[in-house]
């Protein structure tokens, strides 16, 4: 790994998925592509294509002096994959319990705290072990993504309103002329503004410049308020993100 590394991605463990991520993160839509350092304590090998170009791969055990080496206190995300999978190799299905992997999370995100702040999005099986991920990610932006909730909470919606997961699922997709979500910082001339106003400045320049930003909700604190109303959030803050759907990363 480099001596020196910074605003890079980090992402733990190695499948399938760490390879669609890349190939997302690393695909057309974007024309900067981050340095990426994978970091898995099983062998693996990374696909000769192009989107594989800026990846180091880091093999071997994960301990408090290769975080440091990788750079973790100056990353611009962490990403923590599972390491329970619902098949083995074989396609037998996986007899041990999610709880294991689960535990493997929770242990790195505690050995990551101890010397980096940087956001962390961690994968979590069993619903009933988010709480423990979420102590073990104090002290610095956390995101946990847990399947069995999520799923559940999809499909209630799509119960609701046949054909929503569409929806999710384009915005969830880096591609190009495709829409997805982002945060930007509350620019300074909205500071002290509200909600409507922050809708009408968007539409206003939208008519001018035809770039396709919509405005949907404010990032507070690591809260997230959707479409909110004015005695939700009062007026925007310095430190807001403005959560917008837009086909490129907007910048102000």
């Amino acid at each position: 790994m480099p001596g020196s590394i910074q605003d890079h991605i980090i992402v733990f463990n190695w499948d399938h998925r760490a390879a669609a991520i890349i190939r997302q993160i690393h695909g057309e839509d974007f024309d900067v592509r981050l340095p990426i350092i994978v970091m898995s304590e099983t062998k693996f090998e990374l696909p000769s294509d192009q989107e594989f170009e800026r990846v180091i791969p880091q093999i071997g055990e994960i301990n408090e002096a290769v975080l440091k080496r990788a750079c973790v206190d100056k990353a611009r995300s962490i990403t923590i994959l599972s390491t329970w999978s619902p098949t083995d190799h074989d396609g037998i299905r996986n007899q041990f319990e999610p709880d294991v992997a689960d535990s493997r999370t929770v242990m790195l995100m505690l050995l990551i705290r101890g010397s980096s702040a940087a956001p962390i999005t961690a994968e979590i099986i069993a619903s009933k072990n988010v709480p423990a991920a979420r102590f073990a990610g104090q002290g610095g932006p956390l995101e946990i993504v847990c399947a069995e909730k999520q799923t559940t909470d999809l499909l209630a919606q799509c119960a609701f309103t046949p054909g929503i997961a569409a929806v999710y699922a384009n915005l969830l997709m880096f591609r190009r002329n495709s829409s997805e979500i982002y945060k930007v910082q509350v620019p300074s001339q909205l500071q002290g503004k509200g909600f409507a106003e922050a809708l009408d400045r968007f539409a206003g320049e939208r008519r001018q410049t035809k770039e396709p930003i919509i405005p949907i909700g404010i990032c507070r604190a690591s809260s997230i308020h959707l479409n909110p109303t004015e005695d939700e959030i009062g007026a925007l803050l310095p430190g807001d993100e403005i959560i917008v759907i837009s086909d490129h990363q907007p910048k102000f």
